[in-house]
């Protein structure tokens, strides 16, 4: 069987190659959609998700 160890051993680089662009879309639709978002909402989405409140610590 030694057909078949070989063939088990190429499955975590055929993951790794469908999971990639996988990974890049995912990316850029979750860049994408904050990106709207902020844009409809102005800037008081992104400063209550990015930023804190700077007088809560007294600078």
């Amino acid at each position: 069987m030694p057909h078949l160890d070989y063939e088990l051993l190429k499955i975590p680089s055929r993951l790794r190659a469908l999971s990639r662009p996988f990974g890049l879309l995912m990316a850029l639709l979750l860049v994408g959609f904050l990106g709207l978002t902020d844009y409809l909402t102005g800037s008081e989405l992104s400063f209550s998700i990015f930023y804190r409140e700077l007088g809560s610590k007294g600078v």
